[in-house]
């Protein structure tokens, strides 16, 4: 936790090297909604801190469209500092694949300053499938077009999949 804030810290010091950072509270945007574990994650981060830059930390979580909703709003806040977002990594990573017309750019509106959770991902599959591997799955998929369902959080959240399916399916390109 200490690591984490004091890469936080050293990441905003940076923008308002020559100004009284932080001059008023900081809003930590949590492109999620409330309960998960980004948010989780947010409530942890907030009152260290806080108490670290002497001002408030208020969450705003700002969930929907993938994490765009919350995304964008950071994208086009000030960038003085006193607007952090909080988010899964896959955002970032999948939602420029997944949807058209995104009005934030991954590498030009964001500089990261800190990792503040590991999350493993799973892939599991029943024991009918007779799959073993990654490649396999794979395989199975593409050899079953439109034929392979699965179970996910949504489009461009933890797990998106290639095939059609029943329970959830990627956003139109």
């Amino acid at each position: 936790m200490k690591r984490i804030i004091a890469g936080l810290l050293l990441g905003l010091s940076t923008v308002a090297a020559a100004q009284s950072f932080p001059s008023r509270p900081v809003t930590m945007v949590v492109a999620t909604v409330p309960g998960g574990s980004t948010d989780f994650t947010s409530r942890l981060l907030q009152e260290p801190l806080s108490r670290a830059l002497g001002q408030p930390v208020v969450v705003e979580n700002r969930g929907g469209a993938s994490g765009n909703i919350g995304t964008e709003l950071v994208a086009r806040a000030k960038p003085d500092g006193h607007t952090l977002l909080l988010q899964f990594s896959g955002f970032h990573v999948g939602n420029p694949h997944l949807f058209k017309g995104l009005k934030w750019d991954p590498v030009k509106d964001f500089t990261p300053i800190a990792m503040a959770l590991y999350a493993p991902q799973v892939i599991a599959v029943g024991p009918s499938t007779k799959v073993t591997t990654m490649k396999e799955l794979v395989d199975l998929i593409r050899a079953n077009p439109g034929k392979i369902s699965y179970g996910s959080s949504g489009a461009g959240r933890y797990s998106t999949c290639p095939a059609k399916s029943s329970s959830s399916r990627p956003a139109e390109r």
